[in-house]
């Protein structure tokens, strides 16, 4: 997406703030640093309050030292909030002599290109199955539905946020035996802990196919014969 002396410097400023979080702009295809004003520097992240009315602000860059390699709900709901691309790096803590190294940064956010639909790999708020289905309805229709912030793993700690938000998102329910091309699909997939909450989304495709992520595979159509057993709602935009 940026220039590769752009991804130098943002990684070259995350290892030189380790373990504190670095923090700068993408601005006129260059990389601005900035300073981290935050409290606790080592867990999030502050810029100065002037910063954001910069013309030309390409992304937001920050560092997740130590991880984790995806966005926080925090970060979505700043992203979303700001309306621009960001990016974070991750920065590995060192384990030999020449000290900690930064991950290849990734970007998100409405301007950032989007991979292609199949085979795309799976990072929490960024590619996972809301994603692909988001990214799907705008290919098809050039209409973007709401994005959510979400904390990982949310079905886990008492979250149900595909079947609390998909009416915000412009769907409603039909019938299982009346879903068509294009409609959502939404599961409970078992991972061992509940298996009472829907945490799962695909776009029915013809002739029984879906598109669909799940977390550790790449994006993929499959039959939706294997997974009828897991599939709870049939959910359609509303005109």
């Amino acid at each position: 997406m940026f220039d590769p002396d752009v991804i130098r410097a943002i990684r070259a400023h995350a290892e030189a703030e380790f373990p504190r979080e670095s923090c700068g702009l993408v601005v006129g295809g260059a990389y601005l640093p900035m300073d981290n004003l935050a409290q606790d520097p080592e867990s999030e992240f502050a810029m100065p309050p002037e910063a954001l009315l910069r013309p030309g602000i390409q992304a937001v860059v920050h560092s997740h030292p130590a991880g984790p390699d995806c966005p926080s709900e925090a970060d979505m709901a700043q992203q979303i909030a700001s309306g621009l691309p960001w990016g974070i790096v991750t920065v590995c803590p060192d384990g030999e002599a020449e000290g900690p190294a930064a991950r290849e940064p990734f970007f998100w956010g409405d301007g950032v290109p989007r991979p292609p639909l199949k085979g795309r790999e799976f990072r929490h708020g960024v590619t996972d199955c809301y994603a692909l289905c988001r990214d799907w309805h705008f290919q098809e229709t050039g209409e973007l539905l709401p994005d959510f912030p979400r904390p990982d793993e949310w079905w886990a700690h008492g979250g149900n946020l595909l079947l609390e938000r998909f009416r915000e998102a412009g769907f409603e329910t039909v019938p299982l035996s009346e879903a068509r091309r294009g409609d959502g699909l939404l599961f409970s997939i078992r991972l061992g802990r509940r298996d009472d909450v829907v945490n799962h989304c695909a776009v029915l495709l013809d002739h029984g196919m879906i598109l669909h992520h799940l977390a550790g595979r790449l994006s993929r159509q499959e039959h939706l014969g294997g997974w009828r057993r897991f599939l709870r709602l049939a959910i359609r935009r509303r005109p």
